[in-house]
């Protein structure tokens, strides 16, 4: 039986471990995966309350995977020039909306939006 919705388990409803809290949960109270750092930020399977609690801590967002060499930039940081680009990764086939940010060091950077960080 989910610990969450209290749906029994059958050949075709099977149960899932959330790997935060090792709730035994059923597929639809565990959609979601977020970074562990006890599996070297890899995404794993959560359940929806571990989910929130992992996304949101004092209201910050706190399972970000920074990949190493990057910096973490507010959107209200100086910059010289910003906005939306369209930018292609198949030679024009399709076309991609992303915020650039060039900083007073002369750097680019890019991100699918332009985010607000508090």
């Amino acid at each position: 039986m989910c610990q969450l919705c209290s749906k029994s388990f059958t050949a075709l409803k099977q149960r899932h471990h959330c790997r935060a809290c090792g709730r035994v949960v059923c597929r639809k109270c565990s959609s979601k995966k977020s970074n562990l750092a006890y599996d070297n930020n890899k995404p794993n399977r959560v359940c929806d309350k571990c989910s929130v609690i992992l996304k949101k801590v004092d209201g910050k967002v706190v399972d970000q995977k920074v990949p190493q060499g990057v910096k973490l930039m507010n959107a209200n940081d100086p910059s010289i020039l910003s906005g939306y680009l369209q930018k292609s990764m198949d030679r024009g086939k399709t076309w991609n909306k992303r915020w650039f940010v060039i900083t007073k060091e002369f750097a680019m950077y890019e991100s699918k939006a332009h985010h607000v960080s508090f």
